[in-house]
């Protein structure tokens, strides 16, 4: 009698032991993050002119699509995404630029401003967060980011805004693409054309 209910105890035991490790692992896969690293999707606006803001009065750059990852970190706010992108832009060949750009200019601390090597774009990544079924989830912004012609701009940072654990668990595809609010030298068309910089 004895021996049954040693028995019987330790099955009881190792029931109750085993209830609450299937418990932990549930809950601990419930409160994970997704797979690591999401490869990013081209957006199919690439690389473009925020139109409303400038008009740029410089040749339109020759950009490939975006590529890379990105990473859902947790965070004391909640969930950022990390990315690390390759953005190749073409060179922009400084003869093509207007004349304005090509001219050395004396700074009143007595140095010169030559040409520029490559023109500078600012600007920013948009992530767009969609679900198996293509709806999406959320939009999310990074920070302002200089990329440059003539080279192949790999960036790696971390947005500052964040997304709920639930976005984050339905997310199966990211889109992203860049946004350019100013450039360096550029000013606006004086006749107020310009053009999108999709390709």
């Amino acid at each position: 009698m004895k021996r049954l209910l040693i028995i019987s105890g330790a099955a009881v035991l190792c029931f109750a032991l085993g209830a609450l490790a299937m418990y932990s692992v549930m809950r601990l896969k419930k409160t994970s993050v997704p797979d690591p690293w999401i490869s990013v999707t081209d957006d199919d606006g690439g690389f473009r002119l925020e139109l409303d803001a400038m008009r740029p009065d410089i040749p339109i750059p020759n950009a490939s699509r975006p590529t890379g990852q990105v990473k859902f970190l947790s965070r004391d706010r909640g969930l950022q995404i990390g990315y690390k992108i390759t953005l190749p832009i073409k060179p922009v060949p400084v003869s093509s630029l207007p004349a304005k750009y090509q001219r050395e200019t004396k700074l009143e601390n007595g140095l010169i401003e030559g040409p520029p090597s490559q023109v500078q774009y600012n600007g920013h990544f948009d992530f767009t967060l969609e679900d198996a079924d293509g709806f999406v989830l959320a939009k999310v912004s990074a920070p302002p980011e200089w990329v440059s012609a003539g080279s192949d701009n790999k960036v790696q940072g971390t947005t500052e805004d964040v997304v709920s654990q639930s976005v984050a668990e339905k997310t199966k595809r990211v889109l992203v693409g860049y946004l350019v609010v100013s450039c360096n030298p550029c000013s606006p068309d004086s006749d107020g054309h310009g053009d999108s910089l999709n390709k």
